[in-house]
């Protein structure tokens, strides 16, 4: 720059998409002379994140239960925070006639990009006719903004019997992979019980990373579907050594287990003699 000329220069900030909101990153550009080292200023500049509620979702989005006259259903429901601010959410019901709560009311502090259940108790009236339904609607509102979801929930009362029974096979497998590699695992859950029931799929007992696919099912009586459970075998694993992971089959007040057991294996060398020849 000639002297007494000036020139200006844009500052880039990316924010990441993970920042919660009034987080800021402050940093100072430094011009220093090339003819004189020892002249230079400085400025500080500030990048503040804004706040974002940007959404929220309340799942699932329907689901339905069937009970006996005088008895109450129990409905698991999620509230899904996808604002980068931690918020609360008031719960209220409509279009229902059968008496219902909540187990929370209002639910949260539930933070950014994470998630809180809740359950709602319907009680099925104890005059309510073979087949007799209430639908109600649940609504989850942002305490700190305008953002709402539903969620319909419909009860039918049934004058039959109602048996909950689920059943995971096989119950027990092993298989073996190499360090470094996933093993995978096919197994049926099976609705044993009368009525249709929401079966959740939960792993425990293991310290190698694993995941199950899907996480939860809802099946009539007596379907099936099938489970892909997926171990990460270690790549520091030695050969032979083993984890074993029980994973779990939870329907409504009843659960059935298999128990799976990986092994690890090594790549093995061959060696073959040196043989010389004149």
């Amino acid at each position: 720059l000639a002297a007494g000329v000036s020139a200006t220069f844009q500052i880039s900030v990316t924010i990441p998409g993970d920042a919660f909101a009034y987080t800021f990153n402050q940093a100072s550009v430094k011009a220093t002379s090339q003819a004189t080292s020892s002249i230079s200023a400085t400025a500080v500049f500030t990048a503040k994140v804004m706040v974002s509620y940007n959404g929220m979702r309340l799942e699932p989005a329907s689901d339905s239960r069937i009970g006996n006259p005088g008895k109450s259903v129990t409905y698991t429901l999620s509230i899904h925070n996808d604002g980068n601010i931690t918020d609360t959410y008031a719960i209220t019901r409509s279009g229902a006639s059968w008496a219902t709560t909540f187990s929370a009311n209002p639910v949260g502090p539930v933070s950014p990009w994470s998630s809180r259940s809740f359950e709602v108790y319907v009680a099925i009236d104890g005059g309510a006719s073979n087949g007799a339904q209430d639908a109600a609607t649940i609504t989850a509102s942002s305490q700190g903004s305008f953002l709402t979801d539903q969620s319909v929930l419909t009860t039918t009362a049934t004058t039959q019997t109602i048996t909950r029974d689920v059943e995971l096979a096989p119950p027990s497998d092993a298989k073996s992979g190499n360090a470094g590699s996933d093993v995978i695992y096919t197994l049926t859950v099976t609705n044993t019980g009368s009525v249709t029931d929401t079966i959740v799929l939960n792993l425990s007992g293991n310290v190698w990373s694993a995941s199950v696919t899907p996480a939860s099912v809802s099946l009539a009586s007596m379907a099936s579907s099938p489970i892909t459970l997926t171990v990460s075998v270690p790549g520091s694993a030695t050969n032979g050594q083993t984890d074993t992971a029980t994973l779990t089959a939870q329907a409504t007040g009843v659960s059935d287990s298999s128990i799976l057991t990986t092994t690890a294996k090594t790549g093995t060398k061959i060696y073959l003699p040196l043989i010389l020849k004149n």
